[in-house]
C-alpha cells in the first residue's frame, strides 16, 4: 500500500481527508498534537497510523517522513507568533524532510485569501491581511525554495462548509444556526460581492484526485460556481422557507457598517474583503473532474448540514 502522511488530521478538512485516504487503501499516517481530538477510533481503521507530535517536532519524525510516498498538509496555526513559526519555518522544514527520491506528489495547503481577481497574488495581504494570511502569503511565495518544489501542488480551498457527528464543524458552518435564523432579513440584502464556497467532503475527493492524477495543475483554486452576495442570501432565505420579492442594494461602506451594528468583530482585513468585493477565481471543483458533486449547490451543502443537525438530536 502507498503511504501517506496527513498533518492537521484532527481538523474539519483533515478528518474528511482522512476518511477518503483510508478507504482508498492507502497507509495513513496522521501526525497529530491531541489524538482526543480524533473523532473516531484509530484502532478501528488497521491501516491508520497516529503519530503522536506536531510540526515543531518534526526532527523526532525524521525517519517516518523519508519513507512516505505522499504528503497532503492541512495544518495551520491561526495567528500570533505561532503563525510564523508553523506556517512558514515548520511548513518548508517538513517538506525538506521528504525524501526526493520517495515521495511522489506533497499536496500543500494554502488559502484563497492570498488571491485576487484572476487568481493572482493579492499584494496587499502584507498591508491588511491577518497573522494567518500574511504568513501564508509568505509560505507560498518561498515554495520555489523546496528542494521538492517540483513535486509540490497547492491548493487554495476558498469558503468551507462542514462537518457532522464524525467530523469537526468548519468555521464557516458553525454560523450556520444564526445563518437559519436571521434569513428573512438577510434575504432582503444585497452588494456588490463575489465569492465562492465547497465543502470540505468535496476537498478531500479532490486532494486524492491530484495525489493520483498524472498530470495536474501546480496551483488549485478549490471552489464551486460563484455566488454573488444577493443571490447567497435570497437562495438562502428561499432554503429556509422565506419568500424574497425585493432586495436592498448596500454599498460596501454601508454593508461594513451594518456588519458592525450587527456585533460582527470586523478586522482591517475584513474591511479590505468587504470592500474589494470580487472574489472570483478559475477554480476546480468535483463535477468539473468527474467526482460526485453532491455537495456542489448550496442547497445541497445546507441539507447536508440539517442532516447532520438532525443526527445530533438523536444521537445517544
Amino acid at each position: 500500500m502507498p503511504s501517506v502522511l496527513i498533518t492537521g488530521a484532527s481538523g474539519c478538512v483533515g478528518h474528511y481527508v482522512v476518511d477518503e485516504f483510508a478507504a482508498a487503501g492507502y497507509e495513513a499516517y496522521l501526525l497529530v498534537r491531541n489524538p482526543a481530538k480524533l473523532r473516531f477510533d484509530p484502532a478501528t481503521r488497521p491501516n491508520v497510523t497516529v503519530v503522536r507530535g506536531d510540526l515543531t517536532e518534526l526532527s523526532a519524525h525524521a525517519a517516518l517522513l523519508s519513507q512516505m510516498d505522499y504528503c497532503v498538509h492541512t495544518a495551520a496555526a491561526w495567528g500570533g507568533p505561532a503563525a510564523w513559526e508553523v506556517n512558514v519555518r515548520r511548513t518548508h522544514e517538513l517538506f525538506t524532510l521528504l525524501n526526493p527520491e520517495r515521495v511522489r506528489r506533497i499536496v500543500y495547503f494554502s488559502t484563497a485569501s492570498i488571491l485576487g481577481r484572476g487568481n493572482r497574488l493579492l499584494h496587499e495581504v502584507d498591508r491588511y491581511g491577518t497573522d494567518y494570511i500574511r504568513s501564508k502569503y509568505r509560505a507560498y511565495v518561498e515554495l520555489p525554495q523546496s528542494p521538492n518544489y517540483e513535486r509540490i501542488v497547492t491548493v487554495f480551498p476558498t469558503l468551507v462548509f462542514g462537518g457532522d457527528r464524525g467530523h469537526p464543524t468548519s468555521h464557516l458552518s458553525s454560523g450556520l444556526p444564526l445563518l437559519k435564523r436571521w434569513a428573512w432579513l438577510l434575504g432582503r440584502l444585497d452588494t456588490d460581492a463575489w465569492f465562492h464556497f465547497i465543502h470540505a467532503r468535496d476537498i478531500a475527493r479532490l486532494v486524492r484526485h491530484l495525489v493520483e492524477a498524472e498530470q495536474v495543475e501546480k496551483d488549485n483554486v478549490l471552489g464551486n460556481e460563484p455566488l454573488s452576495f444577493g443571490e447567497f442570501t435570497r437562495r438562502v432565505a428561499a432554503y429556509f422557507g422565506h419568500r424574497i420579492g425585493w432586495q436592498l442594494h448596500l454599498s460596501p461602506q454601508a454593508m461594513y457598517r451594518f456588519a458592525r451594528l450587527m456585533g460582527a468583530r470586523m478586522s482591517p482585513w475584513d474591511r479590505f474583503c468587504i470592500e474589494y468585493g470580487d472574489f472570483r477565481y478559475r477554480t476546480v471543483n468535483c463535477p468539473a473532474v468527474g467526482l460526485p458533486g453532491d455537495l456542489s449547490t448550496l442547497e445541497g451543502i445546507l441539507a447536508d448540514w440539517e442532516r447532520a443537525q438532525r443526527e445530533a438530536v438523536v444521537e445517544p
